[in-house]
């Protein structure tokens, strides 16, 4: 996994990966000057990405969609723009969803609600992207409970 903060990634990784038999190596980036050289220790040990969601690397999914297409890693983000980069898959959140609560939230309070009487709203909408062209270019074969379970897919 690729993070900015090693101690809270790590924390959530590995009781996931010691479930499913397996552990996880996460590489700390600050910086996007450090990414070429993370990637390639990537690259070397042949692992799978998962990107973490951050302001830094929504910001520079091009530039790392670019890495895992180059590379040839799997890779998996939160968000179409990453599937849309090069990303095998992308899921998470439907921000267009979370954006319009947002806004209604913002409405009521400008009409006069309080704030903490406000209920509290957790996503429901979560969207799944897939990049078959990265797909074919890695030799994966996507499953077809995969494919028509997508929201979109990109070809």
């Amino acid at each position: 996994a690729l993070a900015t903060d090693m101690k809270s990634a790590i924390t959530l990784l590995a009781p996931v990966a010691q479930k499913m038999g397996t552990s996880a190596q996460v590489f700390q980036i600050d910086t996007m000057q450090e990414v070429d050289s993370v990637f390639s220790e990537i690259a070397a040990l042949r692992l799978p990405v998962l990107v973490d969601t951050t302001s830094l690397f929504y910001i520079h999914a091009r530039r790392l969609g670019e890495l895992v297409v180059e590379k040839r890693l799997p890779a998996i983000g939160d968000g179409r723009r990453y599937a849309e980069a090069g990303f095998l898959v992308s899921y998470g959140q439907d921000y267009h969803d979370l954006a319009r609560k947002c806004a209604r939230y913002v409405a009521r309070i400008f009409r006069g609600a309080d704030p903490s009487e406000l209920p509290v709203e957790l996503a429901t909408k979560f969207e799944l992207f897939l990049n078959l062209r990265t797909a074919a270019a890695l030799g994966v074969t996507v499953p077809q409970s995969l494919i028509s379970g997508a929201t979109a897919i990109i070809r």
